[in-house]
């Protein structure tokens, strides 16, 4: 045991020291780029579609057109990412997204703004979000040791993370002084930058589980790949049951901005700051629990701080809907967002689960679900913002997918422990 002033900086050099390894630092650097720039369009696009519509119905619709295309297309993409080269497959995501933000910052600038433009916009993010997504968790097995794994997720989270809560702090400030189309200027030049970050890793940089794909490929051939993904899974129950757990964490992750916002406005009343500071002290939150995550992992175990994170995020969840005082919606969104840490933690399980050159299948599959459920619960935001208008007991669908989340990591311990009981031939 050591004292906090010891454990800090030891702490800070444990999590950083996947950095050591230049191809995952320009990883991190394209990193910090993009999620400034989904910080940027995320606040824009929401801000856009509520106040030139002032209505909930369109804000769901931008938010379905985002997760739609991966619902769809996540198989599809999986196979991609298993079977071409990643770092131009991230590239070529880059480059569509850059310039759909260049397209639609002129089309702000000359008067031509349309809603129907907006939804296109965030179609084609979602489509390219579908491919960065698997795409991420395949490069990282690639760009540092095993061992790291653990480490260098952990990292990638707190380095989004703060780039987005950057981005959507900055959005606010360059659209009050600017204007909307300078703030998809920007958000484009800033994908730039991530595009270029990508290119500059070198072959010679890739030297953890890379799997090389066979040199001819037919198309045709995409369904057959997935379906050898899905026997796969089938074969590895261990692996379907921390899958499951990591999508309901990355569910309820994408799903709390969503509830968020009716719940401050209607509920507690406050104001935009207020609602900034309630998503903000999330935010720092998630960055302060995968900042400890591999300390407290090394010292009590993995599956135990899983479930420690899942209870944490249960007693939160539960605290916020009774809830009615913004310094309480802070420390509550605070501690919440602590537990969210568990996604990078329950990735990394599953990870080191899957043979790499499933990897892109495997994620894409449970992001494909993910992203279907959280259409479902999108759509439930609207309804109860039309019908019943109030979205208190909608908090209880977080509530229940974290209860979920816990049966299935206990059937993965269940699992787990059958597999290490089985005697060896």
């Amino acid at each position: 045991t050591c004292a906090l002033p010891i454990c800090f900086p030891v702490t800070i050099i444990t999590i950083m020291s996947p950095l050591y390894y230049r191809g995952f630092r320009l990883f991190m650097l394209r990193n910090l780029f993009g999620s400034l720039g989904v910080g940027l369009t995320y606040v824009a696009s929401t801000w856009m579609a509520a106040n030139q519509h002032q209505e909930v119905f369109h804000v769901t619709l931008i938010m379905l057109a985002f997760w739609m295309p991966m619902a769809i297309l996540g198989p599809v993409a999986g196979v991609l990412v298993d079977r071409y080269n990643r770092r131009y497959l991230l590239a070529f995501s880059i480059l569509i997204r850059l310039l759909s933000l260049l397209s639609f910052g002129v089309i702000i600038e000359t008067g031509h703004y349309h809603f129907a433009y907006l939804f296109i916009l965030n179609v084609i993010n979602g489509t390219m979000f579908s491919l960065i997504m698997p795409a991420n968790g395949r490069m990282i097995r690639e760009l540092v040791p095993r061992s790291m794994l653990l480490k260098a997720n952990a990292s990638a989270d707190m380095v989004f993370e703060t780039g987005n809560m950057t981005g959507m702090a900055l959005a606010g400030l360059i659209i009050g002084l600017t204007s909307y189309a300078t703030t998809y200027y920007i958000n484009a030049t800033l994908f730039v930058f991530a595009g270029l970050s990508i290119l500059l890793i070198r072959d010679n940089d890739f030297l953890g589980e890379v799997h090389l794909s066979e040199s001819s490929y037919r198309f045709r051939d995409i369904g057959h790949e997935y379906k050898q993904s899905l026997s796969y899974l089938y074969h590895k129950p261990q692996l379907f049951w921390i899958s499951m757990v990591q999508m309901l964490v990355f569910l309820i992750f994408v799903a709390t901005p969503a509830l968020l916002a009716p719940f401050a406005k209607t509920v507690l009343n406050a104001s935009v700051m207020q609602f900034g500071l309630i998503e903000m002290s999330a935010s720092i939150g998630l960055v302060a629990g995968c900042f400890c995550l591999a300390h407290l992992v090394k010292r009590w175990g993995e599956t135990a701080i899983l479930s420690l994170l899942l209870l944490i995020a249960l007693a939160s969840f539960s605290a916020f809907m009774l809830n009615r005082t913004i310094l309480g919606a802070e420390i509550i969104y605070g501690i919440m967002g602590f537990s969210i840490a568990s996604w990078a933690l329950s990735f990394t399980q599953s990870q080191n689960l899957t043979h790499v050159g499933y990897q892109g299948r495997i994620q894409s599959t449970f992001a494909s679900l993910s992203s279907l459920l959280a259409m479902i619960i999108f759509m439930g935001i609207a309804l109860v913002s039309l019908v019943l208008n109030n979205i208190v007991w909608l908090y209880l669908v977080e509530i229940a997918l974290v209860f979920i989340a816990f049966l299935c990591l206990w059937q993965y311990k269940t699992v787990s422990k059958n597999h290490s009981e089985l005697p060896s031939r």
